[in-house]
């Protein structure tokens, strides 16, 4: 498994590139938007509750090998395994499963 991650400022651009992705499809997550304008909304909401916080966007994104092959069900595990794992299992977050490259993978926002 390979992990990447990046902080940020503000999260419609990453979202929007999330969902533009051809076969992007949202797996998980504890929010109840579905789309761009419907969890920016909800991040910027309790963005709002901690003004505090100068970078309030976290990315990561998880992959396996080419040619392995992990069903959303185990992302999803996965994904909350690794939340807990770096403390922001009480956070917001959504799961997003790309298909665009020849390698599975996931980005959690």
């Amino acid at each position: 498994m390979i992990g990447k991650q990046k902080i940020g400022k503000t999260f419609t651009p990453l979202l929007n590139y999330l969902f533009s992705k051809e076969g992007a499809s949202l797996i998980g997550g504890n929010m109840v938007g579905e789309n761009v304008r419907e969890l920016a909304a909800e991040f910027l909401f309790s963005k709002q509750l901690n003004q505090g916080v100068e970078k309030p966007v976290y990315h990561a994104v998880l992959s396996v090998p080419s040619g392995e092959y992990i069903p959303d069900a185990k992302w999803r595990a996965i994904a909350l395994d690794y939340l807990e794992g770096m403390g922001f299992d009480k956070n917001l977050f959504a799961i997003i499963r790309h298909t665009d490259r020849d390698h599975d993978h996931i980005h959690i926002a």
